[in-house]
């Protein structure tokens, strides 16, 4: 029956159950002979409206289920097709990442072939091909990060401890860009949490050094960390460029970044590790003011 295609379930279901009537009738009506010696029309009546009340039933019953079981594999089939798409995107924009810094290293790998360069230039575009190849390692680093961000074993954190060991290592990329690290705590004591430190501390890494990249001209990055009900919030606030609201909401999409040449996965990866924590992040940004990442993870 489940091999059957939905009109032949239909009928296969109609016939089955006019069988199954027309037996209950029969039986009945010889009952009725043998006892009353005829039919009354009140029990005609009943007869009629068993019959068509049960048709009918079946006739809805197999209607709906069947309606049911082509709308979930049509769900399922969407969600392959997008999962598809996703990929494709995905598997595109990483093609299109990587051949960026590859195009220049063959470029120059070229000039360096020919007897015509200058070796004071030789050494300048060594220089090049190394940067290149440093952002390309780079991208296919946050790709692979970004296919293993889930969660992996648990433990109980010390979130104090887990944020001074994150400050001291952003510390160096902040002084050479002029930013100073200001961290407020407004509770006694902070609370350990049921996580991976490895993923929560690559998270507030990628979102601090974002911020301290952000701010061209020097700054100040504020690091605030505080309790709200049963949500452990960590606000991560610069005073860099700034995002505009429609900038906001195509954070944490494949490759989409507002750096020159950053690629969009580390934050990506950010959301998905938090995500995971089924804790969510929170942006605000103004124009030229500077920006707010608010980390919420549930506390219990």
């Amino acid at each position: 029956f489940p091999g059957l295609i939905r009109k032949r379930k239909m009928v296969t279901g109609m016939f089955l159950i006019f069988i199954a009537c027309t037996i209950f009738i029969i039986f009945s009506i010889f009952n009725e002979i043998k006892i009353n010696n005829g039919i009354s029309d009140i029990i005609t009546q009943f007869f009629i409206s068993y019959a068509v009340i049960n048709l009918f039933t079946m006739w809805l019953s197999l209607y709906l289920i069947e309606a049911m079981i082509e709308r979930k594999k049509l769900k399922e089939e969407m969600n392959r097709s997008e999962k598809m798409r996703i990929i494709g995107e995905l598997a595109a924009s990483v093609a299109h990442e990587i051949r960026n810094p590859l195009t220049v290293v063959h470029g120059f790998m070229q000039l360096l072939g020919s007897d015509k360069i200058q070796e004071s230039k030789k050494e300048e575009y060594l220089q090049i091909m190394m940067a290149e190849l440093n952002r390309a390692q780079s991208i296919i680093t946050d790709y692979l990060s970004l296919a293993k961000s889930e969660i992996g074993t648990r433990e109980q954190v010390n979130m104090e401890q887990l944020i001074q060991q994150i400050v001291t290592i952003v510390s160096p990329l902040a002084l050479l860009n002029g930013v100073e690290i200001r961290c407020s705590i407004s509770m006694t004591e902070l609370p350990y949490l049921h996580t991976d430190p490895e993923k929560i501390k690559q998270c507030l890494i990628n979102i601090m050094k974002n911020g301290i990249e952000a701010m061209t001209n020097g700054g100040i990055l504020q690091v605030n960390v505080h309790k709200r009900s049963d949500d452990f919030i960590i606000d991560i606030i610069d005073t860099g460029i700034g995002m505009t609201s429609e900038e906001i909401k195509q954070l944490g999409m494949p490759f989409y970044s507002t750096k020159e040449k950053g690629t969009g996965l580390g934050t990506m990866v950010c959301y998905s590790i938090i995500r995971g924590l089924n804790g969510k992040i929170e942006v605000t940004s103004q124009k030229g003011k500077g920006t707010c990442f608010s980390i919420i993870i549930p506390a219990c």
